[in-house]
């Protein structure tokens, strides 16, 4: 499985890197020409921010071409909270079915985790974006758009399951990631933090 999201990741941080690259080293070129310093551990998070996001891009709205993602029979829209995930995890433990249990969990533990790292990225990058009502928010947003450009793509051909419990999920992991910051990155790496 591991695999499968390998290599979408791969093909589109081939593209990201090289933009970010070019776009970031004209900057420090216009900082070193305006005398002023730059951040090395901010430019440092900003190209792993970039190299996070490129990857939730890959995994959740490349083309199917790239991603590998294709299912014609997949869900078209799911807008009942946790029907569509309780239904396929009990149905898994019913039938006794190991292999579509493991693509339940996989499911249920890849939606709580994808959005985890900008809760905690957010705050130790931008100092204006600390408070856990914004980290929040804009994780909202971030799942919302995730999903309506899944919905869009499904209109074109590329057969993504749109579900409001990978919402739901992706939020729960910006409070999570929020949390990790707050309670841990915070306390005892504040190292990590832009000032």
């Amino acid at each position: 499985m591991f695999s499968l999201f390998l290599s979408p990741i791969l093909y589109v941080l081939k593209l990201v890197i090289p933009a970010w690259i070019i776009f970031r080293s004209g900057k420090a070129f216009y900082l070193r020409h305006t005398k002023n310093p730059v951040d090395f551990k901010k430019e440092g998070l900003l190209f792993l921010l970039a190299v996070y996001a490129g990857s939730v891009m890959a995994v959740t709205i490349a083309p199917a071409a790239i991603a590998g993602f294709n299912d014609p029979d997949a869900i078209r829209l799911n807008l009942v909270p946790f029907i569509n995930t309780a239904t396929s995890y009990l149905k898994a433990m019913h039938d006794h079915d190991d292999k579509a249990l493991l693509h339940a969990l996989e499911n249920i533990i890849g939606n709580l985790i994808l959005l985890i790292p900008l809760g905690i990225l957010l705050p130790c990058i931008f100092k204006s974006v600390r408070s856990f009502r914004l980290v929040f928010s804009i994780g909202i947003v971030c799942s919302f758009l995730i999903e309506f450009i899944q919905f869009f793509l499904r209109q074109i051909g590329t057969f993504r399951t749109v579900d409001i419990d990978d919402l739901i999920l992706n939020t729960i992991g910006v409070i999570l990631g929020w949390f990790i910051y707050a309670k841990i990155v915070q306390r005892y790496f504040p190292v990590l933090m832009v000032k």
